[in-house]
């Protein structure tokens, strides 16, 4: 036999929520969404704003992302009485502001023998009802409710007109930004000259700052054979030993006295290889460099 909601999700909202005496039928947890899926079933007449308001405490309860309900009535299906309908509409009042005013003097129309539910308006809001969906969230409402499937209408009393004007304007978008203050038609007036393009200066040529003699002199030593011990550069042959506290920013190029303890390889994704190597300085000291 299977559990009900109660005895699986304790203290959840209201004790006498009629959904607390629903019966589980299976609990999907997701840890990556943190949402939870519960579907279940009952024979009793649960409506569906208990249901949603269930939904709610578990989801808070229990501090989830999603708590979803999924419920299905097994009971045989039961007459709708026009008291049922209108409590129904006053859920959804209280859920969507903007039914209140069109509900309004409302008259409903129950045929249980073709399972059909009429609502005659006093006010020409039909379409805009349909547009919302409103009439798949009633029919939602009396199928889990009372079962079958339902078939809801909406009419307008003969006659019924747009409400006066109350003063109202519509104002553009862009007009929010200056203060709600609404532009005046400029539909007749002559089009504004588009600006003429800005004309950007090209970058002028910076011509190269000749070597010097020293660099000069560098590169000639370069192409000549070094020894083994140089990886790369040209070998120091009159060597002026500083140290490395008292090197400043700004000073010519520096050679770090040590052992080479280890080299590598790695090939990039540009198909460069990137060479690694690992200088010892001292027993407390390392350095590393990088070599495309």
């Amino acid at each position: 036999m299977d559990k009900i909601v109660k005895d699986v999700f304790k203290n959840c909202g209201r004790e006498n929520n009629l959904f607390n005496l629903a019966n589980v039928k299976e609990v999907k947890f997701s840890k990556k969404l943190n949402a939870v899926i519960l579907d279940s079933y009952s024979d009793e007449n649960i409506p569906q704003a208990e249901i949603e308001e269930f939904e709610r405490c578990a989801k808070r309860q229990y501090e989830l992302s999603s708590f979803k309900v999924n419920y299905e009535y097994t009971g045989k299906t039961k007459d709708v009485e026009l008291q049922d309908v209108y409590d129904i509409i006053w859920n959804i009042n209280k859920k969507y502001d903007y039914t209140q005013d069109i509900f309004e003097n409302c008259k409903i129309n129950v045929d249980n023998y073709n399972l059909g539910i009429n609502i005659v308006l006093e006010k020409p809001y039909s379409n805009f009802l349909y547009l919302k969906r409103i009439d798949d969230y009633i029919k939602l409402c009396v199928d889990t409710q009372f079962g079958g499937e339902h078939k809801i209408t909406f009419k307008e009393i003969p006659g019924c007109q747009t409400p006066i004007d109350t003063g109202a304007k519509i104002i553009r978008l862009e007009d929010l930004n200056e203060g709600f203050k609404v532009e005046e038609d400029k539909s007749n007036l002559a089009p504004k000259p588009a600006p003429a393009p800005v004309q950007t200066e090209k970058p002028k040529f910076v011509p190269r700052v000749p070597l010097s003699e020293e660099e000069k002199k560098e590169r000639e030593m370069a192409k000549e054979p070094q020894p083994e011990n140089v990886l790369f550069g040209i070998n120091i042959v009159n060597p002026v030993f500083t140290k490395i506290e008292d090197i400043v920013p700004g000073g010519d190029r520096v050679c770090v006295n040590g052992e080479l303890i280890a080299k590598e390889g790695k090939e990039l994704r540009s198909g460069k290889i990137l060479i690694l190597h690992h200088f010892q300085l001292s027993l407390l000291h390392n350095i590393h460099s990088h070599l495309y």
